[in-house]
């Protein structure tokens, strides 16, 4: 009798292999006391376009509110959440290279507030050989999924008759 041989095994092993093309970075987290009637201007990072920032922040203190902004090299404002009670979350991409910064505002208030803020900074990193093999190994796994998929039902068939 032949052994079958076990295919989708191995079609596993490749997907658990190539399953994520998206590497971290880093993680920071920043504690910061921003002054009633002023504001304060943080830097996050230096970024390469296309480099993705996910995070969150929380504020306590008179009121739990604040103003955030998320602004570009250039000073532009890439994201604007207004004025934010207690805390939100935060995504952008960054559209071009260069030192992005957070803008806290606290000019309308006549207390202090703590602001936590974390962030995640991921990039699509072409150039990692993991990255490669990822993409050249996908097109064989769905091809060798097609095929045992295929074969089972070539099988149930020959069963059934």
């Amino acid at each position: 009798m032949k052994k079958d041989f076990p295919l989708y095994k191995y079609a596993i092993i490749a997907i658990l292999f190539t399953g994520s093309y998206i590497l971290p970075v880093s993680g920071e987290s920043i504690n910061i006391t921003v002054n009633p009637g002023d504001q304060e201007v943080i830097p996050i990072k230096e970024l390469e376009i296309g480099v993705y920032v996910t995070g969150s922040f929380t504020v306590s203190g008179g009121g739990n509110e604040i103003k955030f902004w998320v602004i570009d090299p250039d000073g532009n404002t890439i994201l604007h959440l207004g004025n934010v009670i207690q805390g939100d979350s935060f995504e952008f991409s960054a559209p071009k290279n260069g030192v992005y910064s957070v803008r806290l505002d606290n000019r309308e208030s006549t207390a202090a507030k703590i602001v936590n803020i974390t962030y995640d900074i991921q990039v699509e990193d072409s150039s990692s050989t993991i990255y490669f093999w990822g993409k050249i190994l996908s097109i064989p796994i769905i091809a060798l999924l097609f095929l045992y998929y295929l074969r089972v039902r070539g099988h149930q068939k020959g069963e059934k008759t």
